[in-house]
């Protein structure tokens, strides 16, 4: 038994053949690899993100920080916040029946929520 013959290579020029006066090169592939009409290339296409829940739309929109001046200087702080801030204020100027409430869904909410601490700074 002899050796079998090596499998000679055809260069992929060989095995397409181009329209007369179309040029294959950079940007221009060859028409049998190119697009079919009405198919795209990705026919299952980009994958959605899921929708965010109507909790995480709450919670990404309360610790936005926003820039607010604070006896001449710009300070940022989350929206959450400046709305418990507003809420306080008014209640030491006013107390009413309403404390009892806020105070009762702010525990809720305190115990719903995991605690976030900061991570310490690496030492360089």
């Amino acid at each position: 038994m002899g050796r079998a013959k090596p499998f000679r290579k055809l260069a992929l020029s060989a095995l397409l053949v181009p329209a007369d006066d179309y040029e294959i090169g950079r940007g221009k592939p060859p028409k049998t690899y190119q697009f079919q009409k009405g198919q795209s290339g990705n026919l299952s296409g980009r994958p959605h993100r899921p929708p965010l829940s109507i909790a995480d739309l709450i919670e990404k929109t309360l610790m936005q920080k926003v820039e607010t001046s604070e006896r001449g200087k710009v300070r940022k702080r989350t929206r959450l916040e400046l709305i418990l801030r507003q809420i306080e204020a008014k209640l030491l100027k006013k107390p009413s029946r309403y404390l009892l409430r806020i105070e009762g869904k702010y525990q809720t909410f305190a115990e719903t929520q995991p605690v976030r601490r900061k991570s310490p700074k690496p030492n360089k």
